[in-house]
């Protein structure tokens, strides 16, 4: 039987089974990346193709999404097992394929002053935008699904409920995710000021007053045109999180256990394999009048 076969099929299984996000998800990955398999014969399809394939594409995205991508192949080659079309899953012997990480490279303090600096030439949504990420480590999902209900002044806390993407507004990643986010000093008062000359529920919304479901549009018209003009090595968006935590636990004591629910993070085991090397201290009580910068 043809690959196709069993990718529709694992499809039609998870229409009910799976949240909105993860069901774009996967048939974005079965018919635009996967679709090269369709006209197989499922049981020709060997591992040592699949391994190539995998290394090919690591050049190409990170390891999170070849880890999506190997996901989606087990369980179609799982279900033609079970149907009998194949005995042995191809995937089985790719456990122990490495998929390559990649290197966190954040913003170094005077890099992030620079930047800041330099967005006041762009719009104030744009530099609002730039100031969430570094002064809070919130992904940029969780940025664009802010509300200004979604800010308490008054507690000087950000409570992340929602995150959006190209599918849509959905639920965070983990249940660690949702969770307060304290705003500093060096955030407050411009924030404060955004919100107030903000007459939308979202904080950041398009010429139609939607909210932005990616940061494409920052990044094209923003982001890559500003670090061109400082001689910046482009690094994505999303590195003004990794910034962030590299730089708390640099100038700040605070604990890598609190440090992970700041971020979102449902165990402080991201933040041992991506910031340890950063760790100087650890304390327990976070200080809003830290200098993160």
């Amino acid at each position: 039987m043809k690959f196709k076969y069993f990718a529709d099929m694992f499809l039609e299984i998870g229409i009910n089974e799976w949240k909105s996000s993860t069901r774009f998800k996967y048939e974005s990955i079965v018919t635009k990346r996967l679709n090269f398999l369709n006209d197989r014969e499922i049981e020709s399809i060997k591992a040592s193709e699949l391994r190539l394939w995998f290394s090919q594409m690591n050049q190409e995205v990170g390891a999170k999404t070849l880890r999506d991508y190997k996901s989606c192949l087990n369980q179609i080659f799982q279900l033609a097992k079970y149907d009998l079309a194949i005995s042995i899953n191809p995937i089985d012997f790719l456990k122990n394929f490495k998929l390559v990480k990649p290197q966190i490279k954040p913003f170094t303090d005077s890099e992030v002053r620079i930047i800041l600096k330099a967005s006041e030439c762009y719009s104030k949504k744009f530099q609002m935008f730039l100031k969430l990420g570094f002064y809070t480590g919130m992904r940029t999902g969780e940025i664009l699904a802010l509300k200004k209900e979604n800010i308490d002044f008054d507690k000087r806390l950000i409570y992340v409920k929602l995150s959006r993407s190209k599918f849509g507004e959905n639920s965070p990643k983990t249940s660690g995710s949702i969770r307060q986010v304290p705003i500093v000093d060096a955030l407050y008062r411009d924030l404060e000021y955004y919100c107030i000359f903000t007459f939308t529920d979202y904080l950041f919304v398009n010429q139609y007053r939607e909210p932005y479901n990616t940061d494409f549009s920052f990044t094209r018209y923003c982001w890559k045109p500003l670090l061109k003009s400082l001689n910046i090595p482009y690094r994505k968006l999303y590195v003004m999180r990794h910034t962030y935590a590299t730089n708390i636990l640099k100038n700040t004591n605070i604990s890598p256990y609190e440090l992970s629910r700041l971020l979102g993070h449902s165990s402080t085991e991201m933040v041992y394999n991506r910031y340890v090397k950063f760790i100087d201290n650890q304390k327990d009580e976070f200080k809003r009048d830290i200098k993160i910068y």
